[in-house]
This record gives C-alpha cells, sequence and structure tokens, in this order.
C-alpha cells in the first residue's frame, strides 16, 4: 500500500498525482480521498503561497494550466519562508488572498463544475491500469463542531459522491462512522486525521474492500 497524499492539496492535484503515481506503480486499486475543501481549493492557482496547476474551461472540454508550475522556493531562503507561512496561514481568508497567499483563479463554485469533469479523467485512470477507482470522502473537523459549516461540507461532498458515482466510480462515504462517535473531532489533530481516526478509515476500507473491487458504490 502506498500513502500519496498530500496535505493542501486541491482536488485538481489529488487527480494529477493519482495518474503521476499509478503511473509508476501498476496498482491494483486507487483509493482517491477528497474533502469538501478540496474542490473549493481546485479554484485556485496559488495555494499557501505556492504556485499550483490548475483547469480551464475550453468549450466543454478541461485543459491543464498554469504547467510547468512556477518554483518560488527561490525567492526566499527556507527559514524565512517558514516565519511567514506561521503569520498567513493564521489570517483571515480575505487577507490571505490580499496578500497573495492565496489567489483565486475561477469564481468561487466553479470547482465544482471542475471537480465533476475530472471524474472523466479518474475513470480513463482506471481503465487503463485496469484497476477500481474509489472516491472515499472525509471530513475537516469542523464539521463535527458547527452545524451551518457541516451543513455546507455534507452538501458539496454529496455533489461529488453522486457525480463520482454517475461515471462509474466506487464511492465510500465515512460520515456514518464518524457521526456514530460520542466525539467524532476527538478522532484529528489539528485539522487532519490523528492515529485513532486513520485507523477507523483503515478498518472501515478493509471491512469493504471485497464489495469495493466489483460494486459501483459503497
Amino acid at each position: 500500500m502506498l500513502n500519496g497524499g498530500v496535505s493542501g492539496y486541491g482536488f485538481d492535484q489529488i487527480v494529477l498525482r493519482a495518474e503521476r503515481l499509478a503511473a509508476i506503480h501498476a496498482p491494483s486499486m486507487i483509493i482517491v480521498c477528497f474533502i469538501a475543501d478540496d474542490v473549493r481549493r481546485t479554484e485556485m492557482r496559488r495555494l499557501w503561497g505556492r504556485d499550483k496547476p490548475w483547469f480551464a474551461f475550453d468549450g466543454d472540454w478541461l485543459e491543464l494550466a498554469g504547467v510547468p508550475v512556477p518554483d518560488r522556493r527561490r525567492l526566499a531562503p527556507p527559514w524565512l519562508r517558514h516565519r511567514l507561512d506561521r503569520v498567513l496561514i493564521s489570517l483571515p481568508a480575505p487577507l490571505q488572498q490580499l496578500l497573495g497567499y492565496h489567489v483565486r483563479r475561477h469564481p468561487t463554485g466553479e470547482g465544482l463544475r471542475i471537480a465533476l469533469h475530472l471524474f472523466e479523467h479518474l475513470v480513463r485512470l482506471g481503465e487503463r491500469h485496469r484497476c477500481r477507482v474509489v472516491l472515499l470522502a472525509q471530513y475537516h473537523p469542523t464539521i463535527w463542531l458547527d452545524r451551518t459549516f457541516a451543513a455546507e461540507q455534507r452538501r458539496v461532498t454529496e455533489l461529488v459522491l453522486v457525480g463520482g458515482r454517475k461515471a462509474g466510480l466506487a464511492a465510500v462515504d465515512t460520515f456514518p462512522r464518524f457521526a456514530a462517535e460520542p466525539a467524532a473531532a476527538s478522532f484529528y489533530i489539528n485539522t487532519h486525521l490523528n492515529g485513532r481516526g486513520n485507523a477507523m478509515i483503515a478498518r472501515l476500507l478493509a471491512a469493504r474492500l471485497p464489495k469495493l473491487s466489483q460494486a459501483q458504490d459503497q
């Protein structure tokens, strides 16, 4: 098993990384993990002060843009970048964008349209490597503490899962399993799953792997 996850990626970067790693490792199954915010990140050309590739529409087709990605690490030494990150990451989102820490490429909401079209990439990826591609929905810990935030995150996640199923991908929603816990937020450290949280995900997948290899959605 290979963990190809990268913190802070958008859904577009997740798909691109899956394509690159699959070409190297020839997997028997590809599990594409995402949270709702990854869809919003697809609207950006810069995240966390780092430029990224993005997709733009050419009619009804997606075209990759922003490549090769500029290497902004040369603009400042590592110690200075680290200090700037510590300051900028704590600022409100509007101020982060004003200062160029995040730079938008698409209007709000366009990320969902892009994500749904990217399923074509994942379907072709599965066909190319003769393997099952599984969408795995995870959640930001705030979902367990803020009902308004939770409602929007669940809405976006469900649209992604429904779109994936329609495209022919398998899908797993981890929400019911975590929602059954009396203190779901305790399975996180900062904004990511802790050891207990990752172990729960692993057990959930292990139990469903036989069906996931055959069924369209779970």
